[in-house]
């Protein structure tokens, strides 16, 4: 799952929230962009946990942020990988040797508020070719086929997903709230956070 703000986005929430595990096995893993996992690790797995799935495993990992691209830089890099390698393998011979989760995962219940970020996703109508990646990615349905270069912010979750799959380069964050936020953000996030892993 990713992070939002120290969450799992609500979208995915709602959507696993409708599985039922039949003590299934599964390993929790949360993903974040180096700034804060907050809440979201002990929300997944009190999720997973409440449907009956048999969580043996958790984890954090960093990658580069994907808001604010001056954060993580090149994160997941070979130190990151090999200590995922390893978890996996840990947690292999976990579900060979049978058992659960015991160790206590960090974080708050209640969970921490909800927040939409205040930053505006626009479209660069003189770039866009009206391929609909975007409208078809959209976790929100915030992107109406009709007028693609158009965001109902009220849906939009600011996931990226329709910058990151535009092949124009088209879409962005603009406006003063993200210009105002970047330098700040990207200078209280730049020391390295490291992977945590929870068996």
């Amino acid at each position: 799952m990713p992070v939002f703000a120290g969450r799992i986005p609500e979208t995915a929430r709602e959507r696993l929230s409708k599985l039922k595990g039949n003590n299934t096995k599964a390993i929790a893993v949360v993903n974040y962009g180096n700034a804060q996992v907050a809440d979201a690790l002990v929300e997944l797995v009190d999720i997973l946990q409440e449907n009956n799935f048999d969580v043996i495993a958790a984890a954090s990992t960093i990658s580069h942020h994907s808001i604010f691209d001056g954060v993580a830089i090149g994160r997941p890099d070979d130190e990151d990988i090999a200590k995922i390698n390893e978890f996996a393998q840990n947690a292999i011979e976990k579900i060979e040797n049978g058992g659960s989760l015991e160790s206590s995962i960090p974080g708050n219940r209640p969970y921490i508020d909800y927040k939409q970020l205040p930053f505006i996703v626009s479209c660069d109508v003189n770039k866009c070719v009206f391929c609909l990646e975007c409208v078809s990615v959209c976790p929100e349905k915030a992107i109406p086929d009709d007028d693609p270069a158009d965001v109902d912010l009220d849906l939009c979750s600011r996931c990226t997903s329709c910058i990151n799959i535009c092949p124009e380069n088209a879409r962005a964050f603009t406006g003063e709230a993200f210009k105002a936020k970047k330098p700040a953000f990207e200078s209280a996030n730049a020391e390295r956070k490291e992977p945590e892993f929870y068996f």
